[in-house]
């Protein structure tokens, strides 16, 4: 990682964590300054340090890499629901079906397994929804989409309203 010093590496993060990336914003986070021209420019000119980029490159590419294992975990996860067989958990033999000893079984197979008791007349076992994982694969791949109509509010809208409602009480 770039050897920076506390500061800079403070700004960097504060730059990092800002979903709008408000260079202005971060650089008043850690350094003190009179007025935004000032704050513009040093962290202009801290953004265009070697050492910085260096640092949130690699933190921007450390943040991708364990978006994107999320989402090759999610998908791994989904299709192994999806092609889950009930003979992974029983077998037949002597004109019966038994169930298999659940310990032998890889953990990616008992994964699967939703509900699990014992009835009277033997034990259930409910897997998961073969449908819903085919259906929410889909939709990772960007095969579906859900049209949804919002004629209220967003939740960042009502945030922001409830922020200025608690700064400024009387108006």
């Amino acid at each position: 990682m770039a050897e920076l010093s506390e500061k800079r590496k403070a700004f960097a993060d504060a730059l990092l964590q800002d979903p709008k990336r408000d260079r202005i914003k971060a650089y008043r986070k850690v350094y003190k300054v009179k007025t935004d021209k000032a704050a513009e420019a040093n962290a202009s000119r801290l953004l265009s340090n070697d050492k910085v980029q260096a640092y949130i490159a690699e933190i921007e590419n450390k943040t991708t890499e364990k978006v994107e294992l999320s989402v090759q975990w999610v998908k791994d996860k989904l299709k192994r629901f999806s092609e889950a067989k009930i003979t992974d958990y029983f077998e037949i033999r002597d004109g019966g079906v038994y169930l298999k000893d659940l310990h032998d079984l890889p953990p990616e197979i008992v994964d699967c397994i939703q509900e699990i008791h014992e009835t009277k007349d033997g034990i259930k076992i409910k897997l998961v929804d073969k449908k819903s994982s085919v259906t929410d694969i889909a939709r990772t791949m960007g095969m579906f989409t859900d049209n949804i109509n919002v004629n209220e509010l967003t939740f960042a809208q009502v945030l922001k309203k409830r922020k200025e409602e608690l700064e400024n009480p009387d108006g």
